[in-house]
């Protein structure tokens, strides 16, 4: 997902997963996320239902960072990797975020 705003280490978007418990959470800028999320046949792939905590973020640019984010997780239908690329995608195959896969530290 293109921005307009370069995420700061302190407002980067990242999520994990635990697929034993088909388990989503993360962090969606300035608030933390968890919830469940399903995988069909295939690529097949949807969030939800999510929590999330409701802290204001600090800056008008981060909290459109969080929103377009958020709103992207809920339009997901499919994902694909690439390497260390995931990519999810929305029913219409476009490409709603983007993200790099890291090493925990």
């Amino acid at each position: 997902m293109a921005s307009r705003y370069p995420p700061t280490a302190a407002h980067a978007s990242r999520i994990s997963s635990s697929p034993a418990r088909a388990r989503v959470t993360g962090i969606s800028g300035c608030n933390t996320l968890s919830g469940t999320y399903s995988r069909s046949s295939g690529d097949g792939l949807v969030f939800g239902p999510l929590a999330m905590t409701r802290m204001a973020c600090l800056s008008p640019e981060a909290n459109a960072m969080e929103a377009r984010f958020v709103k992207g997780l809920d339009r997901v239908a499919r994902y694909r990797i690439a390497g260390t690329t995931l990519e999810l995608h929305d029913r219409t195959d476009e490409a709603r975020i983007r993200m790099e896969a890291v090493t925990p530290r």
